[in-house]
């Protein structure tokens, strides 16, 4: 699960967020992205799971633990206000369904190494 709350004085549009996981690739399969749950809840309810979209990048220079990026936003008109959080739980497989090692990924070390974005800054987290 990723939750994000809005903890300051102004609603931040959910168009506006980016959610960046970075990880190994871990070989030459293509790799699906399904969002299984997502809900915005608080000061309202709204349920989520087919407005939230993943894809994926490769990095560009050579960055220790991550050749592949994930980019996690949200196709809504809703905003995050104050107090407010959000839910996403996705999940991320190879066409084989071979297994991903965890152990070289960059953002497998922690929710600080997971970067959130707001209108293309870096607002949580960090980048490889």
């Amino acid at each position: 699960f990723i939750t994000i709350r809005n903890d300051g004085d102004e609603a931040v549009a959910l168009s506006d967020l980016e959610i960046q996981y970075y990880f190994t690739e871990d070989g030459d399969e293509n790799l699906s992205f399904w969002c299984d749950y997502s809900c915005l809840s608080g000061s309202t309810y709204t349920t989520l799971t087919d407005k939230i979209n993943g894809t994926f990048s490769s990095l560009s220079g050579n960055k220790t633990n991550a050749d592949t990026k994930l980019s996690i936003t949200c196709d809504s008109k809703d905003a995050l206000r104050p107090g407010d959080e959000l839910t996403i739980q996705v999940r991320v497989a190879k066409d084989d369904w071979s297994n991903f090692e965890f152990g070289n990924d960059y953002s497998a070390g922690g929710a600080d190494k997971t970067a959130l974005f707001c209108e293309d800054e870096l607002i949580l987290g960090s980048e490889p």
